[in-house]
């Protein structure tokens, strides 16, 4: 079987979802990046990939139907250190819109990453709005040293 797998790669910083999304056999298809830095590091590993900048601008009617669409928004509105955890106003809190591109690509797969903070704010209603157009969902919290790495730093997959 030779069936072409594809990914788009949301919020995508240097890359490393489409790193991974290639040791798992899915060619990625698309970025999106708005930083200056992330984007040239992007553009220098692959050229060939369109960056779609904004998150928002991403579409079907761009990308076409993937396989695969990651994403690792902003951590900061959840951060221990802002004292606003949360709150409804900080313009970093992007779930819903996120929510709204995964329903308009409809990938077969996403797979998000955030700090394990994000579930006890938003994690429900993100699940309710994809769980009301079809989707199946499911969390699991997997801890840096898993991986072998000196220090705990939860993340919720």
């Amino acid at each position: 079987m030779n069936e072409r797998r594809t990914h788009v790669d949301i919020f995508s910083g240097v890359g490393g979802w489409a790193v991974a999304a290639g040791w798992a056999g899915f060619e990625t298809i698309g970025f999106a990046e708005t930083k200056p830095y992330p984007s040239a590091v992007l553009k220098r590993h692959w050229p060939w990939i369109k960056n779609y900048g904004d998150f928002r601008e991403v579409t079907a009617k761009k990308t076409g139907r993937c396989d695969l669409l990651t994403a690792s928004p902003p951590c900061q509105p959840y951060a221990v250190g802002n004292k606003n955890r949360g709150n409804e106003s900080d313009d970093r809190i992007l779930w819903r819109e996120l929510s709204d591109v995964i329903q308009d690509i409809r990938p077969t797969w996403f797979i998000g990453e955030e700090v394990s903070e994000f579930a006890q704010f938003h994690l429900d209603p993100f699940f309710a709005t994809l769980e009301a157009t079809g989707y199946t969902t499911g969390a699991v919290i997997i801890p840096a040293c898993a991986k072998n790495a000196p220090h705990r730093r939860d993340r919720v997959w």
